[in-house]
């Protein structure tokens, strides 16, 4: 075969020829290079071979797994397999270069290396193969004999950086060994030299974390190494630091206000502080070996979820498939064959039909942030589903608080309708409770919430509260709608991760941050009945209050022909919360949710 240029990732170059993969025997590619001779340059091509071979296979090799940054801009970088000459993205190529480096100087003492890259490994051209690979990554992952992840080229101070993370595991073990060896550790902490410490958190603000593959790849991996464009690090090791900078939170304000309040405490306090994304990705790693996985919703509802970046829409369902406990039963399996519209809705379709109103309780709140033009009023935007994600219902992971039941026992199945000549659409059994004909301007609802208690959310202030607003306020004041409101931030029944929220005291005049999240882009309005109620502020007048049967709270519906609504928010209406309306045995009607 004569020797040619070929871009796997440039549809418009010419074409490295892939055998066909066997699906039935589960057959793999893998990079083979040669160990006896020096590794390449940064500037200078890549020799190797690719081979197939089932991954179960008792002949399959053990091989790395690759885990890398794709979109980087840089000139392309050549990688000659099997007398071609393919043109690789610029950033494989230096962590291919990187990944054999390492792999020389550590003397294995092996002739040749296999490396599983998805880029190469997989055809990106055959949407079909692509789909069954992409499929099997978890298997891929986890079969490794251990996961190169590659963070970068020239990131200031990575040297430094790994130094303190191996000294962070360090402290984070001497605390292991009891409370006065605890205390000790948290001094070496908080006399660490703050320079080190912002080293790690530029490290762990590298795009590569930022990715949504990467969840998938690090939390699967049975063996985790971290290399950089100078070192490497064990992934144990960094699990341990991470935790241990996690552990730094548990310093007291006293303990803070004890020391010099200076700009050099701010700064060690930033300095100690663990991005979301890491905290996530590496915790996960560790409870996903204790085998305690989320669910596909519960993944997708979470707010580090919403910020990792994907080339596709459609990826930030298909890298977390591998890591949700019910993908197989709700028979999710990656397809490129289908555009990422499809590919939501046959999600959202299949949560809907195999876990009912509870799953879709979390989807209308989920679609409040992400609608999409053209698309069904209920179904949200997956590619970036928790963007601020706030409702008085739910928390963060797309768990219900159980602290209303507008519908009382009721329950129903969601039948979802549709075909070629009609979007999808929901037929439910409802109540219909009213009509929006005042809403109060978003200055007068802060107004309403400065009415309400600054409290100490303490278990004892459960009892409490109701007699405070009951010797404070008539029983039809606004400020038991904001008391409610307030009320859903603090689940003390449910909630046991006391460690979100701070403690808030009497007479402050703060609120935890999610308290206040969940007053943004909230409004008060009147209904027809002369009921006060709160919700979204895409809300209008004339706008239509609902009770779903299997659905804790009311809904705010906009009428779009007899029969036909679209949904706009959920809500709080004074006086129905908790089954009074349906007490009445109002009629109940069928509508369609479009």
């Amino acid at each position: 075969m004569s020797d040619r240029v070929v871009d796997v990732d440039n549809p418009a170059g010419d074409r490295y020829q892939y055998g066909s993969l066997d699906q039935a025997t589960e057959q793999i590619r893998l990079l083979s290079f040669d160990l006896t001779k020096p590794p390449p340059g940064r500037h200078e091509n890549l020799h190797g071979d690719l081979i197939q071979i089932p991954l179960r296979s008792t002949e399959c090799p053990a091989y790395y797994a690759l885990s890398y940054l794709w979109n980087v801009p840089g000139p392309a970088g050549t990688l000659q397999i099997n007398g071609q000459e393919i043109s690789i993205t610029h950033n494989l190529h230096r962590a291919l270069v990187r990944v054999l480096s390492w792999l020389y100087a550590e003397a294995r003492r092996e002739e040749h290396t296999y490396i599983w890259a998805d880029a190469v490994c997989i055809n990106q051209r055959d949407d079909k193969e692509k789909s069954w690979q992409v499929g099997m990554m978890k298997d891929i992952f986890s079969h490794s004999r251990e996961t190169l992840a590659y963070i970068g080229h020239d990131i200031e101070g990575a040297e430094r950086a790994i130094v303190t993370l191996n000294t962070l595991a360090d402290i984070g073990t001497l605390g292991l060994y009891g409370v006065t060896s605890f205390i000790h550790s948290q001094e070496k902490l908080l006399t660490s030299d703050v320079e080190d410490l912002e080293s790690v958190k530029h490290l762990f603000q590298q795009r590569y974390f930022k990715r949504i593959w990467v969840f998938q790849e690090v939390v699967l991996s049975r063996r985790l190494r971290f290399l950089s464009n100078t070192g490497s690090i064990n992934g144990n090791i960094v699990s341990k630091a991470v935790t241990t900078l996690q552990h730094a939170g548990i310093i007291s304000i006293e303990h803070m206000n004890s020391r010099d309040p200076s700009l050099a405490w701010a700064r060690l306090l930033d300095a100690l502080s663990v991005p979301l994304g890491i905290r996530e990705i590496m915790g996960n790693r560790e409870v996903y070996r204790e085998n305690h996985k989320r669910t596909i919703l519960q993944l997708l509802s979470s707010k580090m979820v919403s910020d990792l970046e994907a080339t596709q829409p459609i990826d930030h369902i298909y890298a977390l498939l591998g890591l949700s406990s019910d993908a197989g039963e709700l028979e999710l399996q990656p397809d490129y064959t289908l555009s990422w519209g499809q590919a939501f809705a046959r999600l959202t379709e299949a949560l809907i039909k195999r876990h009912g109103m509870v799953a879709l309780q979390t989807i209308l709140i989920l679609s409040l942030h992400t609608r999409v033009p053209d698309w069904p009023s209920w179904m949200p935007f997956w590619g970036r589903p928790a963007l601020n994600l706030s409702s008085f219902s739910f928390d963060n992971s797309g768990h219900s608080w159980h602290l209303f039941s507008a519908a009382r026992s009721t329950i129903q199945t969601p039948v979802i309708y549709g075909g070629p000549s009609r979007k999808p659409y929901l037929r439910f059994e409802a109540f219909h409770c009213g009509t929006v004909v005042t809403i109060t301007p978003s200055e007068v609802s802060d107004a309403l919430l400065s009415k309400a208690p600054r409290t100490a959310w303490y278990r004892a202030w459960a009892n409490t509260l109701h007699k405070f607003f009951a010797e404070h306020y008539p029983e039809d004041d606004p400020a038991h709608l904001a008391y409610r409101f307030l009320r859903a931030d603090v689940d003390w029944e449910f909630d046991s991760r006391t460690f979100r929220r701070i403690q808030e005291v009497v007479d402050d005049g703060t609120c935890s941050v999610m308290t206040m999240s969940e007053h943004a882009n909230r409004c008060v309005f009147t209904s027809s009945d002369g009921r006060i109620g709160r919700a979204f502020d895409t809300i209008e007048n004339g706008d239509q209050v609902w009770i779903i049967k299997g659905i804790e709270f009311p809904v705010i519906l906009r009428q779009e022909s007899e029969k036909s609504f679209s949904f706009v928010s959920d809500a709080y209406v004074q006086g129905i919360m908790d089954g009074e309306f349906l007490a009445t045995n109002p009629e109940c009607q069928y509508i369609e949710l479009v």
